[in-house]
């Protein structure tokens, strides 16, 4: 299991202290001496004074990202459908805060995936997990990196980096989420997986759009909103002369329909 998300927290912003333009009129509001940032509000108080202290302090609820990779021994000795006995859930890799990115002369260096949700994992070669998209902040929204874990050496490969698909927008996925990801073995032995669907920012929020288009310009950005497009990475080397495995759009086939009347 890799990633995902966790029940919000709530964290300090710091309203008080922020810069702003505006235009107002009579007294102003300074922000409470009272606020203690050591600690979030007691959840035990009444809804009334938490969103008191809430707007007067800049506590607000954020989500919690992971990207650390875990198992869990489905051959253990357990009874009934309880848990395991003598065993259970074993971290196999803790991940890194913000993906452990940094810039190196201009170049964004990443050491593992971004903590993120709603993407997707899928096991190929029985010892790699190829992960794609999903939501990230590092993203500044939905993913299009794509990344390998090797099991039996514990260590991470950027297939694609983060934003990738900006300059190849007709070869890969994109950006996406909640789309579905299997991986998948063919006859002759060759491992690859399969993506379908998913979600995206709809495209006719995009500037060049508006009602006399008909919100159909995909020109800025790539067709979005609820996705049925099918997309295979195959990871066979062979057949790509740079060696980081291909993706390919699958077509749909042409679908027969009554003729009305």
């Amino acid at each position: 299991m890799f990633g995902g998300r966790d029940d919000d927290v709530w964290r300090y912003h710091n309203t008080c202290n922020s810069f702003a333009n505006v235009t107002a009129s009579g007294n102003s509001q300074a922000c409470s001496n009272s606020c203690n940032y050591d600690s979030p509000p007691d959840p035990i108080k009444p809804d009334s004074e938490e969103m008191q202290e809430e707007t007067e302090c800049g506590y607000i609820p954020v989500g919690v990202y992971f990207n650390d990779i875990w198992t869990y021994d489905l051959n253990c000795t357990r009874y009934s459908d309880h848990s395991c006995v003598d065993s259970g859930w074993q971290m196999i890799h803790p991940g890194a805060v913000y993906g452990g990115c940094r810039k190196n002369n201009g170049t964004r260096i990443c050491d593992v995936p971004a903590e993120r949700w709603r993407h997707g994992a899928a096991l190929v070669n029985n010892h790699s997990m190829l992960v794609y998209g999903g939501f990230s902040h590092e993203c500044e929204d939905y993913c299009d990196d794509l990344w390998s874990f090797d099991i039996k050496s514990g260590t991470w490969t950027e297939i694609y980096p983060v934003g990738h698909s900006a300059n190849n927008n007709n070869s890969t996925p994109g950006k996406r989420w909640r789309f579905s990801f299997l991986g998948a073995t063919d006859d002759t032995g060759n491992s690859f997986v399969i993506l379908f669907g998913g979600h995206r920012l709809w495209h006719g929020f995009a500037s060049d759009n508006s009602f006399e288009n008909n919100w159909e310009s995909d020109r800025i950005y790539p067709k979005g909103g609820y996705l049925d497009d099918m997309w295979i990475f195959s990871n066979d080397l062979t057949e790509d002369p740079n060696k980081t495995g291909m993706w390919s759009r699958q077509e749909p086939k042409d679908s027969c329909k009554v003729a009305p009347g």
